[in-house]
């Protein structure tokens, strides 16, 4: 991975997808986030970095090559810092990722996994901390059943164009697909709103307008609120009326 390439991707995990999401609406990018069945394996998950694609389909009937050799050649492919992003197709009912492949994209160096389908040794992989998210469980292999067609070309998911090298942040609220051209200026903007965010002073608790000193302990902007508000409600004759950021 490259240095600069590093460096967006340690800034962009620091960031949390709905205020990318809202940079990118006002960027005119509103198509960029995955279907919201793909959910983290553990809620805390989070994943971040360049975009791996892998496609996928339902094993054809009839003699076929052993799919693991394939599977392999994918595995061999995966660089340092990148997110396996996986599109099994219209393959429903196998796993398509699990606790081996996991293993060994970690080795690998990547930062984790998202697949529009299948996961399997969930347990297993909660314990080795490898970020997943997936859409369902299953316990099938996916041998029989599944094949990789192809890996780091272009794929879409739920109607997202997702391209090698692309950006990915995933959260607890979902997954965005962030467009390597504007990736650098997305994440710049995100982190302009934040520091304005953390500077701003709800009236009531120091700063112009304010009543009275910033508790120390409240350190955000989200505590300040909800501390103005309950100090409202325990004394309201201090009449806190809650005003816009500017």
């Amino acid at each position: 991975m490259a240095d600069d390439e590093a460096d967006l991707t340690r800034r962009l995990a620091a960031l949390y997808t709905g205020a990318v999401a809202d940079i990118l609406d006002e960027m005119g990018c509103r198509n960029q986030c995955l279907p919201a069945e793909i959910r983290p394996l553990d809620p805390r998950m989070k994943v971040a970095g360049p975009i791996y694609p892998v496609r996928g389909r339902a094993k054809p009937p009839g003699d076929r090559p052993d799919p693991r050799y394939r599977q392999m050649d994918m595995l061999d492919a995966i660089y340092p810092g990148s997110v396996v992003v996986i599109d099994p197709g219209e393959e429903t009912r196998a796993a398509h990722w699990g606790e081996l492949m996991s293993n060994t994209a970690r080795q690998k160096g990547a930062r984790g996994c998202i697949v529009n389908g299948g996961l399997r040794d969930s347990a297993q992989i909660l314990e080795i901390g490898f970020p997943v998210f997936r859409r369902f469980h299953s316990p099938l292999t996916a041998v029989h059943r599944f094949e990789i067609t192809d890996f780091g070309q272009p794929i879409a998911i739920g109607g997202v164009a997702v391209m090698p090298r692309d950006y990915v942040l995933g959260d607890i609220d979902g997954v965005l697909v962030i467009p390597r051209a504007i990736a650098a200026d997305v994440v710049a903007t995100a982190e302009a709103v934040r520091e304005k965010e953390a500077k701003a002073v709800m009236p009531g608790f120091g700063g112009p307008g304010g009543f009275g000193p910033q508790p120390p302990d409240l350190k955000t902007f989200a505590e300040r609120r909800t501390a103005a508000v309950a100090a409202q409600l325990a004394d309201p004759s201090k009449g806190y009326v809650p005003q816009p950021l500017q």
